[in-house]
């Protein structure tokens, strides 16, 4: 079996047939994996990852069916493959799970058991994870080095939200040892080198003795002469004894679940005559970037080195920049300093994405490679800000969610925003209204932008965008959970910034007038301070009844969240159940849901859609009070609509003071917190709109972006 190795070439490890039935017996013996199994091979004959379902499949009387290259360059056609062979066992990388199932609907009914490894499970993996938990599917976090015989330790996922999943304990056979750079064991809890033990471990390296003998060292805890294997992988033993992987102690790296030496591609590039240094780091974008010192007198250019790279290595390990120092920064102990290795700079003279079809590519581009859509070029190449295949598979699939198909082998070919859009327009596609976006009312010229209150949805606003009329039409952004009951998310930044995205989707160029009530007032306030980040025209903000962002709110328990979600509903909630302390989470949960039912038998969302309303609340509760004050005040004119009958307090408006640098107008109004959208409030508060919505529209005219 094959893994990457330092002189340029591939490092082949001498693998016993004891090895292979030690694996064998031992996974079988952990996992009940049925006899005459259907295995999907994904991954290449030439590496370990693909030998677990072919020796599972011969030891099981299974049947194992290989894929093609074009099967996992779609999810649709991945998850057509599944349902229609019937497979019952896959194994592949988080990262490509992820890439082939995140915008899958429906239910894979075959599959039993889904084996993920080579690297560590990210959100997007985890999101899927959590589906296939739901619907029954086992799924098993698998690790082992190719020098320890495919797999050493594995851990059966019940918890998709543990951070991180850990890789779980060595399989029969194995024993493992976290131990410090003394070679001496570390206490449960601290960090050390994973050393691997036991009947998988191979023979050593075919042809490379001094490195074998380097990491194939004699166990002295063994009995026998036995020897142990130094993985380079940092973990440690947590409280329930599961081992967690933590990262690498060596130049070794993972990069898309492959494992690669920096050093490799470093050797490699000095494979030019005109090179003198080369380093490669993984930088914080997950992207490799090679920094070359040249020979005195040399002239060399980028496109030569990446040509040259192109040629002797895998597209995985091919770097995305080449950037030309004139010296390599080193520390006092004469190592690289990568600290002070310079940025890779971008050019500013791009041209950006505009129209809105241009808007959606790049808002897909964007959410894959961990960037700001409006940073992309639309003549950029995807590969060369950081995109692979399986990147470009999320994209497709997202895009196709947008109303516009394309298929992998075109994306690969073409590239660019540019020319994704020239080939799109060519087929008379056009990209979908997001469906966050709700038009309230009738259409008009002119916009207001509505965020959700707690609830996560929009049918508040409906009085309201009445008697915005006809001057305007108020276009509400609900939740993603009334289309993506499965949406998670970690901050309120995270949510405005998607919302932020759907804004520009939708609406292009500015200005943009964005108003909120209750907590959606709040997102409001992060929204538009989003887009003035991003250097758009913020027209107008009105916050209905809300705090700004980050004001200090009690954090409280999830069990709290949980009941304050469920008033939206149901404001009586509380009074209808046991003592809330009585309940699990889960309990309270399925208890609030069943009063809910039983008390509106035609309530209008599902069992899945309201328990994904009810967590969105819970979610949205904690981020708000949790969120930190923006570090600088936004320079905006804000409008305050405030109640003096509310419930849950009187908003202060010395709580602004710090969030905005203008003056605050407040508008009081004698009614309740949930009276402001109804009634004589409703109306006025139309018309106070209206009129500064008026006024500043004479004073910026001409004024968009």
């Amino acid at each position: 079996m094959y893994t990457s190795g330092t002189t340029g070439k591939p490092k082949g490890v001498a693998v016993s047939h004891g090895n292979i039935s030690h694996y064998v017996d031992a996974m079988l013996s952990r996992h009940a994996i049925a006899q005459h199994s259907r295995f999907a091979l994904l991954t290449s004959f030439a590496t370990d990852l693909g030998y677990t379902s072919i020796l599972l499949a011969l030891a099981t009387a299974g049947s194992v069916d290989i894929g093609s290259r074009e099967l996992i360059q779609s999810g649709d056609s991945f998850t057509q493959h599944i349902l229609a062979r019937e497979i019952n066992v896959i194994k592949l990388t988080p990262s490509l799970l992820a890439a082939l199932l995140t915008h899958y609907d429906g239910k894979l009914t075959s599959l039993n058991h889904v084996f993920v490894g080579g690297e560590a499970i990210q959100s997007d993996a985890r999101q899927v994870i959590r589906t296939l938990l739901n619907d029954g599917v086992e799924v098993i976090n698998h690790y082992g080095p190719t020098e320890t015989t495919i797999g050493a330790c594995t851990q059966v996922i019940n918890d998709v939200d543990a951070k991180p999943i850990a890789i779980g304990r060595p399989i029969s056979g194995m024993r493992a040892c976290v131990l410090d750079d003394n070679k001496e064991l570390v206490p449960d809890g601290i960090v050390g080198e994973l050393y691997l033990s036991g009947s998988g471990v191979a023979l050593g390296y075919i042809r490379q003795s001094s490195l074998t003998d380097q990491y194939f060292t004699l166990d002295p805890w063994a009995s026998d002469s036995s020897r142990r294997y130094a993985t380079g992988d940092l973990v440690y033993r947590d409280e329930s004894g599961d081992l967690v992987y933590v990262g690498r102690k060596d130049n070794q790296i993972k990069v898309r679940g492959f494992r690669v030496e920096l050093e490799e591609i470093e050797l490699t590039l000095l494979r030019s005559p005109s090179v003198s240094t080369a380093v490669v780091i993984l930088n914080s974008e997950q992207t490799l970037v090679a920094y070359i010192k040249l020979k005195a007198g040399a002239v060399e250019q980028q496109s030569n080195l990446l040509n040259l790279a192109q040629q002797w290595l895998p597209h995985y390990m091919v770097p995305s920049a080449i950037v030309f120092v004139e010296d390599i920064p080193l520390k006092s102990n004469g190592k690289v300093d990568k600290s002070a290795l310079p940025s890779v700079q971008k050019n500013v003279e791009k041209k950006r994405a505009e129209t809105p079809l241009e808007l959606t590519v790049a808002r897909a581009w964007a959410q894959y490679l961990g960037c700001d859509a409006e940073t992309i070029g639309v003549e950029e190449n995807f590969y060369d800000l950081g995109g692979d295949s399986v990147k470009m598979i999320l994209v497709i699939g997202l895009l196709k969610k947008q109303g516009i198909t394309i298929a992998a082998q075109q994306m690969s070919k073409i590239n660019t925003i540019a020319g994704v859009v020239e080939l799109v327009e060519g087929q008379g596609q056009a990209p979908k209204q997001p469906e966050s976006v709700v038009l309230l009312g009738q259409q008009a010229e002119e916009v207001i932008f509505a965020i959700h209150p707690y609830g996560g949805r929009v049918d508040n606003y409906r009085q309201l965008a009445a008697k915005l009329q006809p001057e305007y039409q108020l276009l509400g952004l609900q939740a993603p959970y009334n289309y993506q009951s499965d949406y998670r998310f970690d901050s309120a930044k995270q949510l405005a910034e998607r919302y932020v995205e759907e804004i520009l989707v939708t609406q292009p160029k500015g200005p943009y007038r964005i108003i909120g009530w209750s907590a959606g007032g709040t997102l409001a306030h992060l929204v538009a301070a989003t887009l003035q980040q991003r250097g758009r025209n913020v027209a107008y903000l009105g916050m209905i009844d809300s705090l700004p962002i980050g004001t200090s709110r009690k954090v409280k328990s999830n069990h709290d969240y949980l009941l304050n979600s469920a008033r939206y509903i149901d404001k009586h909630i509380a009074t209808k159940l046991a003592p809330t302390c009585s309940y699990s989470y889960d309990e309270l949960m399925q208890a609030i849901i069943e009063s809910i039912f039983s008390s509106q038998p035609d309530f209008p969302l599902s069992r899945d859609v309201l328990t994904a309303a009810l967590q969105f609340g819970v979610d949205l509760g904690r981020s708000l009070a949790t969120a930190q004050a923006m570090q600088e005040p936004l320079d905006l004119a804000v409008e305050l609509f405030k109640a003096t009958a509310s419930e849950g307090g009187v908003i202060e408006p010395a709580s602004f003071t710090q969030a905005f640098k203008q003056p605050l107008k407040v508008h009081e109004f004698e009614t309740t917190h949930a009276g402001l959208l109804e009634g004589d409030a409703v109306v006025m508060i139309a018309d106070l709109i209206k009129q500064s919505l008026k006024r500043k529209n004479k004073k910026n005219e001409g004024v968009t972006g």
